[in-house]
């Protein structure tokens, strides 16, 4: 993630929730603090999370489709 040079990880400074998802949507690469405040997710896992374990499949479905339909 981006740092300042204090060492301080910028993208933990946003308030709101931030996902970065992979480009198919399929997994979430990252997740700053308040989004894993909401969506209760570890802050233990560096590999990034399943948009199926995040959000339900159908979500996840919806998700993935509405991200392939952009690189069109």
């Amino acid at each position: 993630m981006s740092e300042t040079r204090a060492g301080i990880d910028v993208f933990e400074l946003i308030a709101l929730p931030v996902l970065l998802l992979e480009e198919h949507g399929s997994w979430i690469g990252a997740a700053n603090g308040a989004a894993r405040a909401l969506f209760g997710l570890s802050p233990d896992v560096e590999d990034g999370y399943d948009t199926v374990d995040v959000f339900g499949l159908a979500p996840a479905r919806s998700i993935r489709r509405h991200l392939e339909g952009l690189g069109r």
